[in-house]
């Protein structure tokens, strides 16, 4: 590695100097010539890629090569099992979503993927101003009054420890689908959310809705 001869005599405050990564030309050659890209792209390449056998998957990069294995979430086979037994049972099913993107986007893309195989959910967002983030009594209350069976809850859950008692007291079994940190314990039925102390995904970088989508790739090998 060489600095850059206009930055020679320029440091940071911490008295560094930038440095770029010299790449063989070879490589960038070779590069453009295989995948039929400019020289520019071939150079980000050569300098973020150093196996020769990954060259493929970082110029086109497929959803199956790169999906990380589902179940290496802790709690994903149990939960798929128990989401699979109330569908095989016909109990209904909830799903209460925190009200922000990433909670939305949750209750939406498996609410539209159990559509897609007549299955009907009841959905639940909270009123923000009203109700605030998480698990409600209220929201309890609306899933018994709808006879669910199985409530799952998206982007929050984790620390709800009242609420979630609460709604096994009305015979609603629990699965939690989130990605906050865990303060509490509860007594949920099934908690998926890779900062768990417990799990060893190494997946903690998700979002819920992430998540969510790694659940419905577990449901979907599953339901086959």
């Amino acid at each position: 590695m060489r600095s850059l001869s206009f930055l020679e005599d320029q440091t940071s405050i911490k008295g560094k100097y930038w440095k770029y990564l010299e790449v063989d030309k070879k490589i960038i050659t070779y590069l453009e010539e295989i995948f039929n890209i400019n020289k520019l792209t071939a150079t980000l390449v050569a300098k973020r890629v150093n196996d020769k056998s990954e060259y493929i998957n970082f110029v086109n990069p497929t959803l199956k090569k790169n999906l990380p294995d589902p179940y290496v979430l802790y709690g994903m086979e149990k939960g798929t099992a128990l989401f699979l037994e109330n569908i095989k049972r016909g109990y209904n099913i909830g799903l209460l979503s925190d009200y922000d993107v990433d909670g939305a986007t949750s209750a939406a893309l498996i609410f539209k993927y159990c559509k897609q195989i007549n299955i009907n959910l009841e959905v639940y967002i909270p009123d923000r101003l009203q109700e605030g983030y998480g698990i409600s009594k209220k929201a309890i209350d609306f899933f018994s009054s709808k006879n669910i069976k199985l409530l799952v809850t998206l982007d929050c859950g984790t620390n709800d420890k009242n609420e979630i008692r609460y709604a096994k007291e009305k015979d609603i079994k629990v699965i939690v689908i989130d990605h906050h940190e865990v303060k509490e314990k509860t007594d949920a039925n099934i908690i998926i959310n890779p900062k768990q102390p417990i799990d060893n995904s190494k997946l903690n970088y998700l979002s819920t809705v992430g998540v969510s989508f790694l659940f419905l790739v577990a449901l979907n090998k599953t339901l086959k």
